[in-house]
């Protein structure tokens, strides 16, 4: 179990930021899934990718100058959407 934990850190903490921002924006339902399912895909993919390569910390690094900044503003882009 720690395994898979080491392995797919970043996308279980964005499932579980996804999962608590539901709440807020339940009335668009379908646009919050469509920017869920972005978000959690391109996560998955570049963690699978940086898993074969890179130990945890360095592919902390990675992630943290690729794919969060990314995901931030395709959040930011579907909250104007929603909004």
């Amino acid at each position: 179990m720690s395994r898979f934990i080491n392995n797919f850190y970043f996308t279980l903490s964005m499932i579980t930021l996804l999962a608590m921002f539901s709440i807020i924006f339940w009335e668009n339902i379908n646009l919050y899934m469509i920017m869920s399912i972005a978000i959690i895909f391109s996560t998955l993919i570049t963690e699978i990718f940086l898993n074969n390569r890179y130990a945890l910390s360095e592919k902390g690094r990675k992630m943290g100058l690729t794919i969060i900044p990314i995901n931030i503003i395709v959040f930011l882009l579907f909250i104007a959407l929603i909004f």
